[in-house]
């Protein structure tokens, strides 16, 4: 590095945050990060409440947009000797030889970890009793007792990996009946290699296009949601389950189902809206905030190895981004938590000290990484 950076790694959420509404990192952000690298080496750090498998296309386009930059900038630094290029920050180049970088990927609210290389490295799971019991007093009752005539409704799009003989939901989506049309709640459990869901909460292609995955469909029988018990959650994990996740339209459902999970279960969970359609749980005392502690011990034991020439990275060496409430504990615990414009209220509320900036859509992330870092680059 030139000089020191006000902050030595960047962390943010990607729905809402450093994703745009098409579900893309703009090339806008992505340069922006990329200058961070070349010219302070900051560190970028993806921390989503989605699961492992459906950040590989954001990981797969952010690093295939580094390589380029990278080729590019050891082509034009031959013409440029050291302290003569146009290093928007310090006036000066890095000259070096190395590729660019991998990230950490923080997934699952931080029940999962994996490194700069792809490697799994942290592994967190909630208990099997208390899956089993996510399941059978909170996945299944409420679905009955909201959708208790619930229907598949037709959708374009192609079959998922379904279980069992209930193809016809592999189109379609789940609704509640007339009385109840959107109060389905649909029912989601992340193992570090599967995706399980009882329900499309979205048309397949439109998972598939936001997400990057296809989901295990295990779908409940729509004429008589409670006998199907059996078919449906016997067909779901009860160990190495990381998150469980509600979905529902109605956000009263989820706020019911936020109290009551916290006062059944205590400290032995984490409970958090992703958003205002998706209640998360995950282990006790797991957030986003607690693997970026573990990131940070991982980099300072690496740095004690002789592996870094500089002093190891601490909490309040990150700036972080977020939407929502699965990013509270992040957005406090480091050096500066940033709020988009579009976040929830209650976000908003929680974190009255936290700087609002610009909204997913204009680049807000983008956009205060450039004021921070002093980068002057056309948009």
């Amino acid at each position: 590095m030139c000089q020191s950076a006000p902050f030595r790694i960047v962390a943010s959420d990607m729905d809402g945050t450093v994703l745009n509404s098409d579900h893309e990192i703009t090339e806008y952000t992505m340069e922006t990060l990329f200058q961070l690298f070349l010219h302070y080496d900051v560190q970028f750090i993806f921390a989503t409440g989605r699961h492992y498998l459906s950040v590989h296309k954001a990981r797969e386009e952010l690093s295939t947009y580094f390589a380029k930059r990278s080729s590019e900038y050891r082509r034009s630094v031959k013409s440029h000797p050291c302290g003569e290029g146009d290093n928007p920050g310090t006036g000066k180049y890095v000259v070096t030889d190395s590729t660019q970088p991998g990230f950490f990927l923080v997934t699952s609210n931080g029940a999962r970890i994996h490194d700069t290389k792809g490697k799994l490295i942290v592994s967190h799971d909630l208990d099997p009793d208390i899956v089993k019991a996510l399941y059978q007093h909170y996945g299944l009752p409420y679905t009955s007792r909201h959708g208790p005539k619930a229907v598949i409704e037709p959708s374009v799009g192609y079959s998922p990996h379904v279980s069992g003989s209930m193809e016809a939901a592999a189109n379609g989506l789940m609704k509640g009946g007339d009385k109840n049309p959107e109060d389905i709640v649909s029912t989601s459990a992340y193992t570090t290699d599967e995706w399980f869901l009882t329900a499309l909460f979205m048309p397949l292609p439109d998972i598939e296009k936001k997400f990057g995955v296809r989901p295990f469909l295990v779908p409940f029988d729509s004429e008589d949601p409670e006998s199907a018990s059996a078919s449906v959650f016997n067909s779901f994990p009860l160990e190495g389950v990381g998150k469980v996740c509600f979905r529902c339209s109605d956000p009263s459902i989820l706020d019911e189902m936020e109290r009551s999970i916290r006062q059944q279960f205590g400290d032995r969970v984490s409970v958090a809206l992703s958003s205002t359609r998706c209640l998360d749980v995950m282990p006790g005392n797991i957030s986003k905030a607690s693997a970026l502690q573990e990131i940070v011990k991982l980099l300072s034991s690496e740095s004690a190895q002789g592996h870094h020439n500089t002093r190891p990275p601490m909490l309040k060496d990150i700036i972080a981004f977020g939407d929502s409430m699965n990013d509270e504990a992040m957005l406090k615990t480091v050096g500066k938590g940033c709020i988009m414009k579009n976040a929830h209220e209650r976000l908003k509320k929680t974190l009255s000290n936290c700087e609002v900036i610009g909204s997913n859509e204009e680049n807000g992330v983008a956009v205060k990484l450039r004021e921070i870092f002093q980068i002057s680059l056309d948009p």
